[in-house]
């Protein structure tokens, strides 16, 4: 791919503020269960050992998460799984509800 002078210049100010940009790992896909998740997301579901593949929707996820962080919460580091949760949250606002 050819990149041009602009592009560059991007390319270089993210790289200076550590920011990477991994477009295909933070793409939400649909998967086998239709429910729609990045890999990003997959791997913090898989960090804390919750398998999103029993879930058929998305409310059913957040739920479990939500329990997930309630009994862990106070001797685990739950950041990420709990900003995972408050995206999901907002992702299924809204795609679900009607505006």
């Amino acid at each position: 791919m050819i990149k041009t002078n602009k592009q560059n210049d991007i390319d270089t100010l993210l790289d200076d503020l550590g920011i990477n940009l991994n477009i295909e790992h933070t793409q939400l896909k649909t998967r086998k269960n239709g429910l729609l998740l990045s890999d990003e997301q997959i791997n913090i579901l898989n960090n804390h050992n919750i398998n999103y593949e029993q879930y058929q929707t998305l409310e059913s996820l957040i739920f479990a998460i939500e329990d997930y962080i309630n009994d862990v919460q106070g001797y685990m580091d739950i950041t990420d799984i709990d900003e995972l949760s408050k995206q999901l949250a907002e992702q299924n606002y809204y795609n679900n509800t009607n505006k």
